[in-house]
């Protein structure tokens, strides 16, 4: 059986969140995880053992400039604290801070893979019945259905008109792959 980024495995995959997932947000705010997330959530936090709740952090700090909460694991935002605290400019460093730390809560998923996203939050992207789960390598994104849409449509257009900085493929190009050198 193939599992994401198991030890031992030529060619296996680093671990990380893929693919995209539309859930109902309840009167209450809450709403279901993707299963596919919950397990690297709990790949992504040191202290996880089955039948323990999953945890997570969520920035909303960037959610008023570009409209999507971003769910960290525990690991990911520990090695993003590590680097936020070696910016050498005062100002930069607040303002990462302010971002990551001060604008964000932790969150625990219940038993049945749920969360619930407080009002505030769900105000800043304007969430109302769906939401979208978008898989960000070491994040995931939450966002309503319509801006997913239009940012991703925004991306093909530019793609399609032939813009460079777009191109996934030719930026792709430019790193080297270094498990086939």
């Amino acid at each position: 059986m193939f599992v994401p980024g198991q030890a031992g495995v030529r060619g296996a995959l680093r671990p990380a969140f893929r693919g995209k997932s539309v859930h109902k947000v309840d009167s209450k705010g809450r709403v279901s995880i993707p299963a596919s997330f919950r397990v690297e959530l709990g790949r992504g936090d040191p202290d996880f053992k089955d039948g323990a709740p999953h945890r997570f952090i969520l920035v909303h700090g960037q959610a008023e400039a570009y409209g999507y909460l971003e769910g960290y694991t525990i690991d990911a935002m520990a090695r993003l604290e590590k680097r936020i605290r070696r910016i050498p400019d005062l100002d930069a460093r607040e303002n990462a801070i302010e971002m990551f730390l001060t604008e964000s809560i932790y969150l625990e998923v219940d038993p049945n893979g749920r969360i619930v996203l407080p009002k505030d939050l769900r105000d800043l992207i304007a969430a109302e019945d769906e939401l979208v789960f978008q898989g960000h390598l070491d994040t995931f994104r939450i966002r309503v259905p319509e801006v997913a849409a239009r940012e991703r449509a925004e991306r093909r257009a530019r793609l399609v008109k032939g813009d460079p900085a777009s191109d996934p493929m030719a930026a792709l190009a430019l790193i080297p792959d270094e498990d086939h050198e």
